[in-house]
């Protein structure tokens, strides 16, 4: 309790200090810093960071306007410093139990998990505004989601050190791992009665079972001679261009304007004039498509992700049996967001733009990766669900971790990791190392798939 030992009144709820009394500046300034930082998770757990004004911050903390711009340039200033003292704690804690001497590699990642579970619990509103707000408060609170990658991992590479029949975690494994925590504990805190040692049970035990024995190395990837993106329009300098005469054509114009502009300069750089203008349509026309343009984005993100799951489906179908079948699918999904750098830059990061409508709609399509390893709890019952949420998680966070760094051409890479990801808890370390390697040569445009080459080679034999 700041006010210490002195007495204080209460006017409307809030509590004063009785006539005379004074505290030091420094302290009165700590307490408006500390209650504007309670009033700033408070507000963006209920509303997001995208529908919070610093006028809802100044109403719930009882702090001036003044005293406000005295502590923080901005309501992302603050939202920066909120998330850095929250998960600066939680971190100390995680980091502390990890490094308890004489433990194991598996007894460092359950205390590990352990401590995490436990930090998340102590103010759940603050552990949900850190692991889901931040993607959508901008650049620079995504440098510091970068920096809880590097986090994860330094600590699985050092706990692996002394395991000599572990591999060093990659670049992309971290990533990964990172967006399978984030995903599993954000929707653990969002469950009316969380059991965070449960949870951290769950955790652990996904950890160890996807931690490759080796190094999982793929084939050279064949690099595609097709561009399946759509080549921007031409934009007139004005709105009010020749409209086309079917209303769904109107619709997809606008969609494929919005898919370009986001790749271009990004949603919140793009206008409603930018949108007009690519689709070569009238304002009036655009409207009456769509309300505004955060429903414009959402369709264009819905078009993003049907294209990138095309291949999903088709490979599944293809493959001998659902190991395989999961690994080719998972290929076939990369190789699709390395073609589509449009669609793969939307549905992987610019759709946060719409702050916690964007996350919602992020783990919605994340829930189609869950499904693809419906089959492996019919072979492994044992096998905890929550390896298919941090599944999801690790698929959705790598897209988002290469397209913010314009890398999805190297999206494919990734592949074998992934699939060992996803396999090894259901079939193994040994089995899904192998399948993991194993790559499919898809065909080019020029280059038909088999059958239809072996379908082309019979008519000609028939020719002749």
């Amino acid at each position: 309790m700041l006010v210490g030992k002195r007495s204080a009144i209460t006017h409307g709820g809030r509590s004063k200090l009785a006539p005379g009394s004074r505290l030091p500046a420094e302290v009165v300034r700590a307490s408006q810093r500390e209650r504007l930082m309670i009033a700033l998770v408070e507000v963006v757990d209920r509303q997001g960071l995208a529908a919070s004004t610093v006028a809802d911050l100044i109403e719930r903390s009882h702090v001036s306007r003044a005293a406000f711009y005295e502590q923080f340039e901005s309501l992302e200033d603050c939202f920066l410093a909120t998330y850095d003292t929250h998960t600066a704690r939680a971190g100390a804690q995680i980091v502390a139990a990890y490094e308890e001497p004489g433990l194991s590699w598996p007894q460092r990642i359950e205390a590990a998990m352990d401590a995490l579970a436990a930090a998340t619990q102590i103010w759940p509103a603050a552990a949900r505004v850190c692991l889901s707000d931040v993607l959508t408060a901008g650049p620079p609170a995504r440098e510091r989601h970068e920096q809880a990658i590097a986090l994860v991992r330094q600590m699985l590479r050092h706990s692996r050190a002394a395991v000599s029949d572990r591999s060093p975690v990659s670049k992309q494994g971290a990533v990964a791992i990172t967006g399978g925590l984030r995903r599993v504990l954000y929707r653990r805190l969002r469950e009316p009665r969380a059991k965070p040692q449960e949870t951290a049970r769950e955790l652990s035990g996904w950890l160890l079972a996807c931690s490759p024995p080796s190094l999982v190395a793929a084939e050279p990837r064949v690099a595609s001679s097709r561009v399946t993106h759509t080549p921007p329009r031409p934009v007139d300098a004005h709105p009010n261009g020749d409209e086309p005469e079917s209303g769904d054509e109107r619709r997809e114009r606008i969609v494929e304007a919005v898919l370009e502009l986001a790749a271009s300069k990004g949603y919140r750089a793009m206008s409603h004039r930018d949108i007009a203008g690519r689709a070569r349509i009238s304002y009036s026309t655009f409207y009456k498509q769509f309300p505004n343009k955060q429903e414009a984005l959402l369709a264009a993100c819905e078009v993003a992700h049907e294209r990138l799951a095309a291949p999903l489906a088709p490979a599944l179908a293809a493959a001998p049996d659902w190991a395989h079948g999961v690994s080719d699918a998972l290929a076939a999904y990369l190789r699709a967001a390395a073609e589509h750098p449009r669609e793969a830059r939307l549905a992987g990061l610019e759709i946060y733009s719409l702050g916690r409508a964007g996350v919602e709609h992020v783990d919605r399509h994340a829930a189609g990766f869950e499904r693809l390893l419906d089959p492996g709890f019919e072979l492994s019952p044992q096998t905890s669900r929550t390896v298919a949420e941090a599944f999801a998680g690790a698929v959705i966070e790598l897209l988002r971790h290469y397209a913010s760094e314009q890398r999805t051409a190297e999206l494919p890479d990734v592949g074998p990791e992934l699939s060992y990801i996803a396999l090894a808890p259901f079939i193994g370390g040994k089995d899904a190392q192998r399948i993991a390697r194993y790559r499919p040569r898809y065909p080019t445009a020029a280059e038909p798939p088999a059958r239809d080459r072996a379908a082309a080679s019979r008519r000609r034999s028939l020719r002749s």
